[in-house]
């Protein structure tokens, strides 16, 4: 499967970031064993670099970060951006969708029972390019140009900072892994969050 995504720098580390829902990993209740996992970035026309490990993030496992080596982002010459340091600095931000296919400024608040998300106000949401409205995987970045985060569900926002896993997969051979178990898991671990996340 072909995804788009962004690299983003976190502290010493660097990852590429992406919604479960554009991984091979649909979260269902019966998951499959996987035999093989390969991942790779690719920039055309022939720039192909292999990733050693998938992580699912602790704030939410719908979030996957992947680890990215510096030679690597290097080699691809993809732009690297900044975590927000304040993200409650600027009451606005803007939502990418689609892997860049559409834009817009939109509204955020904290929500004071759910730290680490955002509530993003659709009422008044503007469109600035593209047709379309806010789903789950679009990124949210500052207006200065830094990721804030990334949408869990038309709602809300997870905002970016911590990269604990949750759970890891080496990329290769995962027979011997179960995967089946670990992804069902981490489907219940989505469902028990409160319903307005999910």
């Amino acid at each position: 499967r072909q995804s788009a995504t962004v690299f983003v720098r976190g502290g010493a580390q660097i990852y590429a970031i992406l919604h479960i829902d554009d991984t091979p990993f649909p979260l269902t209740e019966n998951s499959y064993d996987w035999d093989t996992i390969k991942v790779a970035f690719s920039k055309p026309p022939s720039e192909r670099r292999e990733a050693g490990e998938i992580a699912f993030l602790a704030i939410d496992p719908r979030i996957v970060a992947i680890p990215v080596e510096p030679a690597q982002a290097e080699a691809l010459g993809a732009k690297i951006y900044r975590l927000a340091n304040e993200p409650f600095k600027f009451p606005e931000a803007v939502l990418v969708s689609g892997g860049g296919k559409g834009y817009g400024e939109m509204s955020f608040k904290l929500d004071p029972t759910q730290p680490g998300f955002v509530r993003v106000d659709n009422r008044f949401f503007k469109r600035l390019f593209g047709d379309f409205a806010p789903s789950r995987g679009d990124l949210v970045l500052s207006k200065t140009g830094e990721l804030l985060g990334i949408m869990v569900n038309r709602d809300y926002c997870a905002l970016l900072g911590d990269f604990t896993p949750v759970l890891t997969l080496g990329t290769g051979d995962v027979k011997a892994r179960n995967t089946s178990a670990l992804l069902n898991a981490l489907y219940a671990r989505v469902r028990s969050l409160p319903l307005k996340l999910q």
